[in-house]
């Protein structure tokens, strides 16, 4: 019982599968009586959701009934090749504008979405899910997050994810310096050409910000729609059409942005 606590302490979050693993020489009831015993007699391990065999790392001496889980440990592990991504990347990078009781995680199967106190954790699908992302030191163990200019392409490509255009553009205004090059790089891999002009449009309205400079603007105009497209969903009608990007982008958008290009 205390070697699942020296296990897993510093991960924090763990899946029975990754028992079973690490005690190849145990059938599955043993590693359930580990599990129980853990949870019942020692208070070191609790249940996040027993059907599915996620569990968490109490600290000894802690409340059993009142222990909390690190929601970003909870995210990180709770499935194979799990990885933070759109508004919930934002938020692990320090970056969003507000509290998140959501999160979004890629991971090499599709789950089912978890509700645990008080936070939802929902699979996303992520195209290639391996490139353009990070394992960054998190409390003792690695979390997977994709990097910042990925995420700035996943959530304009996925609106949705990313709270909102409103959300999404407080969240970058308190982000100083974005690397153009790499951004470039992951517009090339994950990008289409309503994407590219998205991005292209979002970037213009930091442009001065963060220094990015015409002829990279130039170069993303070669790959924008050939005829007009929507900044957001085709059901939202109405705006303005931005031909440099053949964006159509609602007004209020370009009143937050103060946006005054054409």
């Amino acid at each position: 019982m205390i070697e699942l606590y020296r296990k897993f302490r510093d991960q924090g979050v763990f899946r029975k599968e990754q028992v079973i693993a690490n005690h190849p020489g145990l059938d599955r009831n043993a590693i359930n009586t580990m599990i129980e015993r853990a949870k019942r007699e020692t208070k070191v391990v609790k249940s996040i959701d027993g059907r599915r065999g996620i569990y968490f790392i109490v600290e000894p001496g802690q409340d059993y009934g009142k222990a909390l889980v690190d929601p970003n440990k909870v995210a990180a592990n709770i499935a194979p090749g799990a990885t933070i991504c759109y508004a919930s990347a934002l938020a692990f990078l320090g970056k969003s504008h507000s509290s998140r009781t959501v999160y979004y995680v890629s991971s090499e199967n599709r789950f089912r979405s978890l509700i645990y106190q008080g936070v939802r954790y929902q699979y996303v699908a992520l195209p290639r899910p391996k490139l353009y992302v990070e394992h960054v030191p998190y409390k003792g163990s690695m979390v997977r997050v994709t990097i910042l200019e990925r995420t700035l392409i996943d959530c304009l490509r996925n609106i949705k994810y990313a709270g909102g255009f409103e959300q999404l553009y407080r969240s970058f205004e308190g982000v100083p310096y974005i690397n153009s090059k790499t951004l470039a790089e992951c517009l090339k891999q994950f990008s289409s050409p309503r994407t590219t002009a998205r991005v292209a449009f979002f970037l213009e309205l930091f442009k001065a910000h963060w220094g990015i400079e015409d002829p990279f603007f130039k170069r993303l105009e070669r790959n924008v729609p050939k005829t007009p497209d929507y900044f957001l969903a085709r059901e939202s009608r109405g705006g303005r059409l931005i031909r440099r990007w053949n964006l159509i982008v609602p007004e209020d958008i370009l009143t937050l942005g103060g946006y005054h290009g054409h």
